[in-house]
C-alpha cells in the first residue's frame, strides 16, 4: 500500500497540493503586481528566500515577457 508521502511525490498530486496552498493563502493578487515580499510572507510567514525569489522573478521576466 502506498503511503501519503509517496502519493505526494506524484506530479499530479504535488501540483494539486501546491495550487491549493497558493489559493488558501490568497497569493494571486500579490503575485499579479509582483509583490514578492507579500507572496513570500503569505507562503512562509516571513522573508526567507526573498532575495532568491526576486532574482528568479527578474530572470523569468527576461524569458517570458
Amino acid at each position: 500500500e502506498m503511503c501519503i508521502r509517496d502519493r505526494a511525490k506524484e506530479p499530479s498530486v504535488s501540483l494539486a497540493v501546491a495550487f491549493a496552498y497558493w489559493h488558501e493563502r490568497d497569493c494571486n493578487a500579490a503575485a499579479d503586481v509582483d509583490d514578492i515580499a507579500a507572496v513570500t510572507k503569505r507562503i512562509n510567514g516571513g522573508r526567507n528566500g526573498l532575495a532568491e525569489r526576486t532574482r528568479l522573478l527578474a530572470l523569468a521576466k527576461t524569458i517570458w515577457v
